[in-house]
């Protein structure tokens, strides 16, 4: 999976951190998941298990904060944490734009989801006749 550490990100980053950051992009390269197979799990999540016909349109990852995590990806990775951004087409009428951080998405059961589904960025465009 790619990670990229966005421009408007660098500036939460400290110089200590710039190697754990570097460290947590490569291990992510080795992720056999991709950002759209990821995207998709938020989205199930997201409908409930309700979701068909799931079509990602467009999805990237980044590093970010989460005060919700310690150290998940190393011992000295803090808060950092990756966040999922996608676009997504569900049920053939609806468009979804929905952000989720990776640690969330790992949680994921189909049991209990609706607490992380709350920590959630999720827009619904749907189409009315």
């Amino acid at each position: 999976m790619k990670v990229k550490l966005l421009k408007k990100d660098k500036q939460f980053i400290t110089l200590a951190e710039v190697p754990i950051v570097r460290q947590i992009i490569l291990d992510m390269k080795e992720d056999e998941c991709t950002v759209g197979k990821y995207a998709e799990m938020a989205v199930r999540a997201a409908f409930n298990g309700n979701a068909f016909g799931i079509e990602v349109l467009k999805a990237s990852a980044s590093i970010a904060r989460n005060g919700r995590v310690w150290n998940l990806y190393s011992d000295e990775s803090g808060t950092l944490d990756i966040w999922i951004d996608a676009t997504v087409c569900v049920n053939d009428n609806e468009f979804i734009i929905i952000g989720a951080y990776l640690s969330d998405i790992w949680q994921i059961t189909g049991s209990f989801d609706q607490e992380i589904v709350s920590h959630m960025y999720i827009r619904r465009f749907k189409e009315v006749e």
